[in-house]
């Protein structure tokens, strides 16, 4: 079955138009062996539209005024923060229900969805989907900018109701440590362990979920770089398998997550771009010297008495709900260094020239992220020597035409990946080449290259780790392992 481009496993092919779509009756049983957990989807902009749904006028401008906060669309069952990955019109352009759009349609979005509060609401839904050949789509808070927590005719698993966490002085001769529920956001997890002036790597957005792809993808951070990355960091985990089965936790192997913590412009003028070339080529650098012709650097310098007095008043808001895409790579060292004419042509180039343009420098490698290179995980080796991630972003809006938004996904995926992967190779690569981090990169990476871009020489063995667990492909999702 083909949707959008994307080919689905044969394993699970129903949809709502198959003869072997679950009917009412049987989503009515199934309900009652979840004690009423069962939500029919209903798409969070259709209170706007009298056509969908009764109106609403003041849902709908509530629902218009907090479109853009990630808060809103986490405590939705289905809401994600990218509603264009919900489309099921080709090519993807924008959601298929949203404040701004001219109509309003179930699109990818799940057909129902499990409000799991407890691990045998999942076992249930697991179930529940192998049995009839659905496809999972599980979401948490719905961060996400490669479009993995949607599914056409899906069965929807909602994360985001398993809370809970528990703190451990010594876990296995390991030292501290605390337990986090798949459903805690990082916001709530720091709050409770800085309460023990503890610290813990974890996302730079307090609504991010704390497991799930963040910790899955390796996972990044304000203390990356003292700690490593928040994979690096994990101890043990409790998993309910493709089987519908609950394993047991055994140090070092997937209900809780057992984590270690610690003791607490469209046109820029040219000169822009001498100045960021000049900065990023200096950030390797303790300190930057402001030595280059007509650049001014001011910085000032302030102590906080706790990593949360420093984090919660310079937390980034990042918007959502918008149509949205990266292009990204981990850059090492080398490629920044005394690099100045290629890290500038490469920017200038990379940047786009249609939409809204952005760019993000995360200093969240080297040091620990570099110390850790001896763990046995799944990141991509191209982490152990980087320095710094680098993010070129772009966004349009949901009236723009279907040929600026193609010439936006072409730029994105053949230009501006192509830049900077040349300023990654200027920094040298070995065997595995070099990489992005697979949570925030070009959404429309080639799926065989897929393997190689996120995970380098480590996807040799994933897949076969995936088809052990996971072998009649309960667990799907786009440019993820196996998904090709």
């Amino acid at each position: 079955m083909r949707v959008d481009g994307i080919f689905l496993r044969a394993a699970i092919p129903a949809s709502p138009q198959d003869a072997c779509f679950p009917t009412h009756t049987d989503w009515t049983a199934f309900n009652s062996t979840l004690s009423g957990q069962l939500i029919k989807t209903t798409p969070l902009a259709s209170a706007c539209f009298p056509t969908a749904s009764p109106s609403n006028p003041e849902a709908c401008e509530y629902i218009r005024t907090h479109w853009t906060t990630s808060t809103l669309h986490a405590s939705d069952p289905s809401s994600i923060m990218m509603p264009m990955w919900a489309s099921n019109s080709h090519p993807i352009a924008q959601g298929p229900c949203t404040p701004t759009s001219k109509h309003c349609d179930m699109g990818n979005y799940p057909v129902y969805t499990v409000n799991v509060t407890t691990p045998q609401h999942v076992i249930g839904a697991i179930h529940f989907a192998r049995e009839r050949k659905l496809r999972l789509a599980i979401k948490n808070t719905g961060h996400d900018f490669l479009g993995r927590n949607v599914g056409f005719g899906a069965l929807g698993v909602w994360m985001h109701g398993l809370k809970g966490m528990e703190f451990f002085d010594d876990f296995a001769g390991m030292g501290s440590a605390v337990t986090v529920m798949a459903g805690m956001q990082w916001g709530e997890v720091y709050d409770e362990v800085a309460k023990r002036g503890l610290v813990v790597v974890g996302g730079a957005n307090p609504t991010v979920g704390s497991v799930g792809g963040y910790l899955q993808g390796g996972g990044h951070g304000y203390l990356s770089s003292r700690h490593g990355l928040a994979a690096d960091n994990v101890l043990q985990l409790t998993a309910i398998t493709a089987s519908g089965a609950l394993t047991h936790p055994t140090p070092q192997t997937t209900r809780h997550t057992m984590l270690m913590i610690s003791p607490a412009s469209s046109e820029p003028h040219e000169a822009f771009w001498d100045a960021v070339a000049y900065i990023h080529g200096h950030l390797p650098r303790e300190y930057i010297n402001s030595t280059f012709p007509s650049l001014h650097i001011s910085t000032t310098e302030k102590q906080y008495g706790s990593w949360m007095e420093a984090y919660k008043p310079n937390i980034y808001p990042e918007p959502v709900g918008h149509n949205s895409l990266i292009a990204s790579r981990l850059l090492p060292r080398a490629a920044l260094e005394n690099n100045f004419a290629a890290i500038r042509s490469t920017l200038v180039t990379a940047f786009p020239k249609v939409g809204m343009p952005g760019m993000v420098g995360q200093l969240v490698a080297a040091g620990q992220v570099s110390k850790n290179r001896h763990l046995r995980t799944a990141v991509h080796p191209a982490w152990r020597s980087a320095y710094l991630n680098l993010e070129i972003t772009v966004t349009w809006a949901d009236d723009a035409p279907l040929e600026t938004v193609m010439g936006i996904r072409r730029y994105n995926s053949e230009v501006s990946v192509g830049a900077l992967e040349a300023l990654a190779r200027t920094g040298g690569e070995g065997e595995d080449g070099v990489g992005a981090y697979v949570n925030e990169a070009d959404a429309f990476t080639k799926r065989e290259d897929a393997g190689k871009v996120f995970w380098g020489g480590k996807y040799e063995e994933l897949p076969r780790v995936k088809e052990r667990w996971d072998p009649k492909g309960v667990f799907w999702c786009r440019l993820c392992v196996g998904s090709e």
